[in-house]
């Protein structure tokens, strides 16, 4: 599917709700803006002129969003599968992409050609009822190889299934990199951790079968929180129905802990959860006293069984490569043309204004954000094309590649520690940063 110099990508997105599939919605529309795509959020289910439809944990993307499309021919609009009953709308002349984050939501709401319920369509591993007709012309990407046999179950052509899967958060793996040089390795305690968003009443079984065992559930907890239990934990189980290629066992693996599932969804083959087979089990009654004794046995044997882990901890660190050469396959990207992101910090104002006005002059660079250390809300007001973060949401767009360079004062060599703090906060590389010079700092 190609981009042209004018394409707009439009990304469809369930507002004010945080799970993994709208954030991965977000990083796409951050790395297509990073490649100089002009692309929008569309956020549905909210009414956005009374409420702001970005969850907090989504603002440091700054995607930019709108309430409508320019309906031509050389835009795309790239929709869930929650939202497939947009293509059917025949007024549209935009390019359309279903990209099936999950399958099982898919069953959750009123889709095209959707007679079953959602409890008699799971029953079975792959159900056969999900069609289009061919006037749609309708483009599918899955994030999970489970979202790829469904499709193929269901008539669609192996030639129009691609394959675009996700990503951890940056910072989060950015993070765990930065532990693993600087921080000893932290001691893991005999713990059991669970999401009760997911399997619970098989969970529930587990924990009446073994009471002794110390089994604690993510709920009510900070990011933070969260973070630091999945690092003390040994364990981390999933009973749940693994609609995609679910975010939470990774990140609990990348955490140190070993990971214990069911075989259901995504969990169901060995692409999608990656992990040996001993440590997948059917959530059976007759299946819990082996459950019981493999978590027992990870918690006496954890240094073995951690290193069955390690291709599968890998090949996570490798996803946000892995994600930006999928997306490169399915969009041709040849005709856009990328003008580097310049980002300001401890600069003055009017030196601000000045090297705005000189940036203007070159085709080479843009200059698109500052990092508010000083200013007022007047200031800002003034500058409705900048965009004034903090040195967490740089830090979030550096990663990205939304930034690709940062400029400061020559103040700064008055104030040595503050930039070399600054510079180590963000992680910038020696060759992103410069000091301001109206003739040289680009």
């Amino acid at each position: 599917m190609k981009i042209y110099e004018d394409t707009i990508v439009y990304v469809q997105c369930v507002g004010g709700i945080a799970t993994g599939g709208p954030e991965l919605l977000h990083q796409f529309a951050s790395y297509l803006i990073s490649r100089g795509v002009k692309t929008y959020m569309i956020y549905t289910a909210v009414d956005i002129t009374k409420d702001n439809p970005v969850c907090e944990c989504y603002k440091h993307y700054h995607i930019p969003y709108v309430d409508g499309i320019v309906n031509d021919e050389r835009n795309i609009l790239v929709m869930s599968e929650t939202a497939t009953n947009i293509a059917c709308f025949d007024w549209l002349k935009v390019r359309k992409v279903i990209w099936w984050l999950s399958v099982d939501n898919f069953f959750s709401i009123l889709a095209y050609n959707y007679t079953l319920t959602k409890s008699d369509a799971l029953k079975k591993k792959y159900v056969k009822y999900y069609s289009f007709e061919p006037d749609f012309q309708v483009e599918h990407w899955v994030q999970s190889e489970y979202a790829r046999q469904f499709l193929l179950f269901n008539g669609i052509p192996d030639n129009n299934i691609k394959m675009v899967t996700d990503y951890l958060n940056l910072i989060f793996l950015d993070d765990l990199v930065a532990k693993s040089k600087d921080v000893p390795e932290k001691k893991k305690e005999n713990i059991v951790v669970y999401n009760p968003k997911k399997g619970l009443e098989f969970t529930k079984k587990l924990i009446s079968y073994a009471p002794d065992i110390k089994w604690i559930p993510i709920i009510n907890m900070t990011r933070n929180q969260v973070v630091h239990l999945l690092e003390s934990a040994k364990v981390y189980i999933d009973f749940g129905n693994h609609p995609g290629k679910d975010r939470l066992p990774r990140e609990a693996a990348v955490s140190g802990a070993v990971v214990i599932t069911n075989k259901r969804g995504s969990a169901g083959n060995e692409i999608d959860v990656p992990i040996p087979s001993t440590y997948k089990f059917d959530d059976t009654d007759a299946q819990i006293p082996e459950i019981i004794d493999k978590i027992r046995y990870v918690f006496n044997e954890y240094d073995k069984c951690i290193e069955h882990f390690q291709l599968y901890v890998d090949s996570i660190f490798k996803e946000p490569l892995k994600f930006r050469t999928e997306v490169d396959a399915v969009l041709d990207l040849s005709l856009v043309k990328m003008r580097p992101i310049i980002c300001l910090f401890d600069i003055s104002f009017d030196n601000i204004l000045k090297l705005k006005e000189n940036i203007q002059n070159y085709d080479s660079h843009r200059l698109q954000y500052v990092i508010n250390f000083r200013f007022d809300e007047f200031d800002i007001s003034k500058e409705k094309d900048l965009c004034f973060i903090d040195t967490s949401c740089a830090r979030q767009l550096y990663l990205e590649g939304r930034i690709n360079k940062f400029i400061c004062s020559d103040s700064i060599k008055d104030n040595q520690q503050f930039f070399f703090d600054f510079i180590k906060e963000i992680g910038i590389a020696d060759e992103d940063w410069d000091i301001f010079s109206l003739n040289s700092a680009l």
